[in-house]
């Protein structure tokens, strides 16, 4: 009884070692960081992205380029224990059952926009593709992975490495839609 009481110990400490720290969002369009002991209150729209094919949500069409700015924050924000870059998801705009979500990556000094490619080449570091949901984010030995989701079921998991560079993808789940994966 006694050995089976250390093993359950051992893999609850072994399960929550392996758990990532996350920085809580007080509201969903908020997020109060502590960055070198001081207190940093982080709002969704002060992030904005050029999404390139765009859906314009007020004109129901795709749009070639559109600016949009941060709505809220989805899901907690994910802590890379290594270099304390903090990957957060935020939903640019939702309309139709879609929303067009990206991903940034805050660190001590600045904010990154991870680019996700797509069939035209991006020209400068504030475009990107947007993804659809993010249903987590997750730091695996310094890479940044994120599962893209939509409303028909269908997933991918994304892979950024280190330097914040697309990695790849793999499709998770096929529901009704089209695949997940960026098609560069």
């Amino acid at each position: 009884m006694k050995k089976s009481s250390y093993l359950l110990t051992f893999l609850l400490i072994i399960i929550a070692l392996w758990l990532p720290t996350t920085v809580k969002s007080s509201l969903s369009r908020e997020l109060i960081l502590s960055i070198d002991g001081k207190k940093r209150v982080i709002n969704a729209s002060q992030f904005s992205a050029t999404i390139i094919d765009a859906l314009d949500c007020s004109k129901l069409q795709i749009s070639d380029r559109l600016s949009l700015r941060g709505q809220f924050f989805v899901n907690s924000p994910q802590i890379d224990r290594n270099t304390g870059k903090i990957a957060v998801a935020v939903v640019l705009s939702e309309c139709v059952e879609t929303q067009q979500t990206a991903i940034f990556i805050i660190d001590r000094n600045s904010t990154t926009l991870l680019q996700v490619p797509g069939s035209r080449r991006l020209k400068n570091p504030n475009q990107t593709y947007a993804l659809n949901a993010i249903a987590g984010l997750q730091y695996l030995n310094g890479n940044l992975l994120a599962i893209n989701t939509d409303a028909s079921g269908t997933q991918s998991l994304l892979a950024f490495k280190p330097s914040g560079k697309y990695a790849g993808c793999i499709e998770l789940a096929k529901g009704e839609g089209r695949s997940l994966c960026p098609q560069p």
